[in-house]
């Protein structure tokens, strides 16, 4: 089954006015500046494509007479320290309308779920068996029902010499103001539901989670591989993937797929105390020792 989530709406977005024009502008600005640097163009079509193939966006329908919509503006996000080829895809929903109103303006923030990140950490250290794990694509997991969806429309087009397409959003959407609220809620409710089929991982989206990032684990190898075996099930069920897997302990990670694992899970790596370390809830871990270490840049 998939998971469903409607769009927070706090207001009548009748008082959205145009936005198909700045969000046309936009989309030729991003195009123009592909021109120019042809090798940010390619990323840029493959996570289209992507989104496309896997039905997070899907072609709009017609428009019918007085029907609300709000065309998201997109462009592309490259950091300086990143590969030519590595670009983020940013949704922009702040971008105001004709009436002055954007549809960030509009939606419910909603409370903030996120467990405070010490929590996180300090009952990370309290198992002596532990695995890592991140939700791929978290958000790009929860989809919006299709009443909901012609407020998340975005133009495109995978070649300048077709005309310009529109497409609905399907998901929840990074960029939109209540989407971390619909995730983290998201596995709330995936938690409470799941307490007397999952009691470990139930136990884990609830208490051992911050956003996307999940840490689980046990005091014996046994108890640990169970936690492991239901969070796959349990997250299974709602079509929501688990990558970047690490552990201190090859038992918890030796049959999840190779493409899945962080690099620093290679067996050369484990036996190899430098290379054996990653970034873990902002940290620094050697899984091999099984210790935290902080990096501080030398003062010039």
């Amino acid at each position: 089954w998939s998971v469903f989530s409607s769009t927070a709406i706090k207001t009548s977005p009748c008082c959205l006015g145009e936005s198909r024009k700045i969000a046309l502008k936009r989309l030729v600005q991003t195009e123009s500046r592909h021109a120019k640097s042809p090798h940010l163009r390619a990323p840029y079509v493959e996570f289209m494509q992507d989104y496309l193939d896997s039905n997070h966006m899907e072609l709009a329908p017609p428009l019918k007479s007085g029907q609300i919509v709000y065309y998201i503006p997109h462009h592309a996000v490259h950091r300086p320290d990143d590969p030519p080829e590595k670009i983020r895809v940013v949704f922009n929903a702040s971008q105001k309308s004709s009436s002055g109103i954007s549809l960030n303006e509009l939606l419910l923030p909603g409370p903030r779920l996120q467990l405070d990140i010490w929590k996180v950490v300090t009952r990370f250290r309290v198992d002596k068996w532990v695995f890592t794990a991140d939700i791929r694509q978290m958000f790009r997991q929860i989809q919006h029902p299709p009443e909901d969806r012609d407020l998340l429309r975005i133009l495109w087009r995978f070649d300048t010499s077709q005309p310009v397409q529109e497409y609905r959003l399907c998901t929840v959407t990074y960029g939109t103001t209540s989407a971390p609220y619909l995730a983290c809620r998201v596995l709330q409710e995936l938690a409470l539901t799941s307490q007397a089929s999952f009691p470990l991982a139930s136990e884990i989206l609830r208490d051992r989670t911050y956003v996307d990032d999940i840490s689980g684990g046990g005091p014996t190898l046994e108890v640990a591989l169970q936690s492991r075996d239901q969070l796959i099930q349990l997250l299974s069920q709602a079509q929501i993937e688990l990558r970047k897997w690490a552990s201190n302990q090859p038992q918890l990670f030796n049959k999840i797929p190779s493409e899945y694992l962080l690099p620093a899970m290679s067996s050369v790596c484990l036996e190899n105390d430098e290379e054996s370390q990653l970034k873990i809830l902002g940290l620094c871990w050697n899984p091999a020792q099984d210790y935290f270490h902080f990096l501080i840049r030398s003062v010039p």
